[in-house]
């Protein structure tokens, strides 16, 4: 009977309600609660809202900020799913321009993504796959001249070919040479190499007519050098402008 109740003193305070051990056993814990809502300030400027749901999908929200922390406009919008962007991602400046659209999948770039200038203007549109690799690219200035022309990538998304690049007047300044996306070559126009060539080509323009008309009068004067004895000015003339 006494070790009964031996058993019983060593049994006893691991029954007891206070003990961890019974917590563990018999005790069932509520979950803690997941925020739906998360704010975090980046800067004076800018407020990032993130939005949490159940089934790890949430948006994340930038706005612009006054000075006084009111919001102004959105700055960034983008989804997310298990840690990847999915669906459209959107930017605005601090006028509240949209300056970026695209889209994801599983955080790939897919479908068309364009980018704006802040004036509103195109500045760049590229063109992908469903797996994510480039089609084709565009690039513009603000002031709607093209940068680049069309650019087209192969089904592996790479370059092969040249890109020409043209100034914000629309002059040609660049051409890049691309082979299986590797640079290779990159032919530069500068107006101060423009001017020296054109100088350069009226310059030798100049000697091969001074050259050809001192041909000429030596012919003259092999030929006919009465002629150039009678009246040498007028034989100059002629030979300097046949038609006079």
């Amino acid at each position: 009977m006494k070790q009964r109740y031996w058993i019983l003193s060593l049994l006893l305070p691991l029954l007891l309600p206070s003990c961890k051990l019974y917590d563990a056993l018999f005790t069932t814990y509520d979950p803690q609660p997941t925020p739906d809502t998360i704010v975090l300030s980046i800067d004076p400027q800018r407020t990032e809202v993130q939005y949490l749901t159940t089934d790890s999908t949430y948006r994340i929200t930038r706005y612009w900020m006054d000075t006084y922390g009111n919001r102004l406009y959105k700055c960034l919008e983008e989804f997310y799913k298990k840690g990847r962007l999915v669906g459209p991602r959107y930017e605005w400046n601090e006028q509240g321009i949209l300056t970026h659209k695209s889209f994801w999948d599983e955080g790939v770039k897919i479908d068309t993504a364009m980018e704006w200038h802040n004036n509103g203007a195109l500045k760049e549109i590229t063109v992908f796959t469903a797996i994510g690799n480039p089609q084709m690219q565009y690039r513009a200035f603000d002031n709607n001249r093209k940068q680049t022309d069309t650019v087209y990538f192969d089904s592996l998304g790479r370059r092969n070919d040249q890109i020409k690049f043209y100034n914000a007047e629309g002059r040609h300044i660049e051409t890049y040479y691309y082979r299986n996306d590797t640079l290779l070559n990159v032919d530069i126009y500068k107006d101060a190499y423009t001017i020296l060539d054109r100088k350069a080509q009226q310059l030798a323009d100049k000697k091969m007519k001074e050259q050809k008309s001192r041909d000429s009068v030596d012919i003259v004067k092999r030929t006919n050098p009465a002629a150039f004895d009678y009246d040498p000015e007028r034989v100059l003339r002629i030979v300097d402008d046949p038609t006079w």
